[in-house]
């Protein structure tokens, strides 16, 4: 992409919203090391206070300037802009990401997750899996395809309508009540780790899944 677009004169723009840094301290960009003309962040960039950012090549965002190579300032309201608070919490969180160690550990202990799940669905019999990368995990319930042979495996063969489609909301919901009383909590099918999670909390979290696929299958949600 950033060769195509270079090549017709087409801006790139990364949404590092989720992934800026999450999976690498330079966000996704600096994993891939491929430099985009423009870049979108949101809150991680105020330590998790309300903000996010814009940022890119000199030439593209000159257009904020009151006078610029455009001929017309580009407006930029914001409630928060330039908030203290936010900036604060900013500089210190970035600050420790920048360590580079938080990214590890989420990253391993996403990987962990993954491969703990689908050993536990392969003990259990259940026809679900497990997939993703870096620090994020999702289950896929109700799949009937090939089992995973490493972590790079991707369920559908990676055919988005498949991976996107909808699952049987009785059984999401009641996934997520399963869950919660074990004291875990998922955003939907997902998970996101982060660096302060430790080996014990996935352990913990493989186990909540352990019971709520028991608890499933005693009101015959799961065969």
């Amino acid at each position: 992409l950033r060769e195509l677009t270079a090549r017709k004169g087409v801006i790139l723009i990364f949404d590092e919203v989720i992934t800026g840094f999450r999976v690498h301290p330079g966000g996704s960009q600096g994993h891939y090391e491929i430099t985009p003309d423009l870049t979108t962040m949101a809150k991680i960039l105020a330590g998790g206070l309300p903000g996010g950012a814009l940022a890119g090549r000199a030439d593209l965002m000159c257009a904020l300037e009151f006078e610029n190579r455009f001929g017309k300032k580009m407006k930029h309201p914001g409630t928060y802009n330039g908030n203290p608070l936010s900036a604060a919490a900013g500089i210190a969180a970035l600050t420790e990401v920048s360590k580079g160690s938080l990214c590890q550990v989420a990253n391993e202990m996403g990987l962990r997750l993954r491969t703990g799940l689908n050993e536990l669905f392969a003990r259990k019999d259940v026809n679900w899996v497990a997939f993703g990368e870096f620090s994020g995990a999702t289950i896929v319930p109700e799949y009937d395809g090939p089992r995973p042979g490493n972590d790079e495996f991707i369920p559908f063969g990676n055919q988005v309508a498949k991976l996107d489609r909808k699952i049987d909301a009785k059984l999401s919901h009641a996934f997520r009540c399963a869950l919660l009383l074990n004291g875990v909590d998922f955003f939907g099918w997902r998970a996101m780790l982060s660096g302060v999670h430790t080996a014990q909390d996935i352990d913990q979290t493989i186990a909540a899944v352990s019971e709520a696929i028991d608890l499933l299958r005693a009101e015959g949600l799961v065969p």
